[in-house]
């Protein structure tokens, strides 16, 4: 009879998802031994945590377009070269978290770019 294994819980799955950041997805040559940091699953963030969270994300991703707007048409071409060395080679297992983070980067340095030409 099989024994029935019990499911990961979804902060151990975060956990593991997030490790996996440490070495870009999979994108190093070399694998990278990560241990997975401690989860305490009792202490949930709040909705308000959350919403906070989000804020300040919306606020960083703002503040790097301003930079790269600034910055000049080659350091928006690294953003989107980084994009393109983070997406796996089509032949290999193509994470999820990991093609949707190089589309991010690709949108960033694209409405960097747009809002440059509002500046010149």
């Amino acid at each position: 009879m099989l024994e029935r294994t019990a499911q990961p819980t979804t902060a151990v799955s975060h956990t593991r998802a997030l490790a996996r950041w440490d070495n870009e997805g999979g994108a190093l040559l070399q694998a990278v031994s990560v241990k997975a940091p401690y989860v305490d699953v009792v202490h949930h963030l709040s909705d308000q945590d959350l919403v906070y969270l989000r804020n300040r994300v919306i606020a960083l991703e703002n503040v790097v377009i301003a930079m790269l707007a600034g910055g000049s048409h080659d350091q928006r071409a690294v953003v989107h070269d980084m994009a393109l060395f983070v997406r796996p080679p089509l032949d290999e297992v193509q994470d999820r978290l990991t093609m949707h983070a190089a589309d991010l980067m690709d949108y960033l340095a694209d409405r960097a770019t747009r809002f440059a030409r509002v500046l010149a």
